[in-house]
């Protein structure tokens, strides 16, 4: 079952526009001898659902229903699945001390899932048989909606088998979890980084949030490129046992890029899942006509304020974005702007470009880059963004006075320092082609995050004039930083080349295996 758990997990990634039945091809559903015919006998699929920015799918193999959820396949649900800061007590109003991310509790898809099954023919509060699976989120979603419906005893028989999962919520969770849903496999496949995720105590911005993994762990500790073979593995019946994935060495710092770092979570049983579905068959075998190019102004654009919170002295606010195209021609690259020009801290969807200094936004789906809308489809994005760019000077003067750079010491730095998606020019208006992260440089025509000035008059005041022989010696650890201890990456190799050109007599510690000077990573394309 673990090998077919799998298959129908990845599958949930093939529906779309063009694929809404099952299409499975023979080589991977009915020819691998793992599968022992259960595709090929008795193997009805029923339907599959998007909700929001969600999928489930529905399917029976002989007495036994199939719920499937989908993991992250778009840029609403890479938010929901980061959104770990919070958490919401689950099941809610139980009383229970039980904790979840509050990104997986507002994904939950109860109320959509309970008619699909009873339409199905698996009735709550029926002897049904019900099996769960899952992928990454979609492994959260089913890990949820196990005990959802174990505590709830909707069904007489309930197993859940997740690939990928990442933690989903605290001890009291995970033991709530394994006192109730006792037929539970949770596979990590070798080095998988997302079943690390969230940390165990997680404490960035003020958060208190911790996360214990659930139960029974199946670590794939073997690689086996025969998809036809099962790998080596190990069971662990307690919560993150130190001989199965919790324990394996994860390097960190080998990651350069984001396909590197989610290697093996894609690849379970093998399988590629960037390419596991182009085999499968579409609902309709005409031949899409290449889009030609439109005269069609801009799609409409919706743009809705999921949740606002406070940190560190600054309001944000997470934003869900679509854009339809209600015309009846393709639109070819379509472009917006924000008026004022919005710089989020994090994006997902879209890439911008500054034209006469006004930011133009444009489609970038990861995985396919399609720069053209067609007519009647709809395109989903999201970004999080900081309202109140206020820095407090009472903080900006005490960093100078202590008579170095400080480096990360609160939640404002924190999240400045994570905003490396974007990047800047610098030095500003030089005509350089040199960048630097956009949160190590605000973009607000302030240089050093409002420092610049500052740190000037107080070196003039010490006695270090401008335009002098002042022998003067920079240092700073982590954010702050010319001699730096565990700095991050600064800016792109031709900031670099111009920082080597013009400050000789620099030098950057590093520890050990300091994890911050491998970040961020060299290609950055979240």
């Amino acid at each position: 079952m673990g090998y077919n758990g799998l298959v129908m997990s990845y599958s949930a990634y093939c529906f779309n526009s063009s694929i809404t039945k099952w299409g499975c091809p023979a080589s991977t559903c009915d020819n691998n001898t793992l599968t022992d015919g259960f595709f090929k006998y008795d193997f009805s699929f029923v339907d599959e659902y998007t909700v929001s920015d969600s999928l489930f799918y529905i399917a029976i193999q002989e007495s036994t229903y199939y719920l499937v959820f989908r993991g992250t396949d778009n840029k609403v649900n890479a938010f929901e699945d980061f959104d770990f800061l919070s958490q919401a007590q689950f099941p809610k109003d139980s009383g229970s001390t039980a904790l979840v991310s509050k990104g997986f509790y507002d994904a939950c898809l109860r109320d959509q899932v309970l008619p699909a099954l009873k339409a199905a023919g698996c009735h709550q509060y029926s002897d049904c048989n019900l099996m769960i699976f899952g992928h990454s989120f979609g492994g959260a979603m089913a890990t949820l909606a196990a005990l959802d419906f174990s505590i709830n005893k909707y069904f007489g028989n309930i197993g859940v088998y997740t690939y990928g999962s990442p933690r989903v919520g605290n001890q009291e969770f995970a033991e709530l979890f394994d006192a109730n849903v006792p037929n539970s496999f949770r596979v990590v496949y070798l080095e998988d980084t997302i079943p690390h995720l969230p940390l165990p105590a997680f404490e960035l911005l003020d958060s208190n949030a911790t996360y214990l993994h659930v139960n029974t762990e199946v670590w794939i500790n073997e690689y086996n490129s025969n998809p036809s073979e099962y790998p080596g593995f190990v069971i662990c019946p307690e919560n993150e046992q130190l001989n199965c994935s919790t324990g394996s060495f994860v390097q960190w710092t080998q990651f350069d890029t984001i396909d590197s770092l989610m290697a093996y979570h894609r690849s379970y049983f093998d399988f590629n899942l960037e390419v596991f579905c182009h085999d499968w068959t579409l609902d309709d075998l005409t031949v899409t006509p290449t889009p030609i190019p439109s005269s069609f102004d801009y799609p409409v654009l919706d743009l809705n304020v999921t949740s606002r919170w406070y940190a560190g002295g600054y309001n944000y606010s997470n934003v869900i974005g679509t854009f339809k195209n209600n015309g009846t021609e393709d639109i070819v690259n379509p472009v917006w702007k924000s008026t004022p020009n919005i710089v989020p801290i994090a994006v997902f969807g879209l890439t911008h470009t500054v034209v006469n200094d006004t930011i133009n936004w444009h489609l970038s789906p990861g995985g396919n880059y399609t720069h053209f809308m067609a007519k009647g489809s709809s395109y989903t994005f999201a970004f999080a963004i900081n309202l109140f760019m206020l820095l407090d000077k009472t903080t900006s003067t005490s960093f100078i006075n202590e008579g170095g750079n400080r480096g990360t010491a609160n939640h404002v730095n924190e999240l400045e320092d994570l905003d490396f998606i974007h990047q800047a020019q610098f030095p500003k208006d030089s005509g350089e082609t040199a960048l630097v992260s956009q949160g190590f440089y605000d973009g607000k025509d302030i240089i050093f995050k409002g420092l610049r000035e500052p740190v000037i008059s107080a070196l003039k005041a010490a006695g270090c004039y401008q335009y002098n022989d002042c022998k003067l010696m920079i240092v700073g650890h982590c954010f702050g930083g010319v001699s730096t201890y565990g700095s991050p990456r600064v800016g792109n190799q031709d900031f670099t080349e111009l920082f080597k050109n013009h400050v000789a007599n620099s030098i950057r510690v590093v520890y050990l295996e300091d994890t911050i000077p491998h970040l961020p990573l060299p290609a950055f394309d979240l």
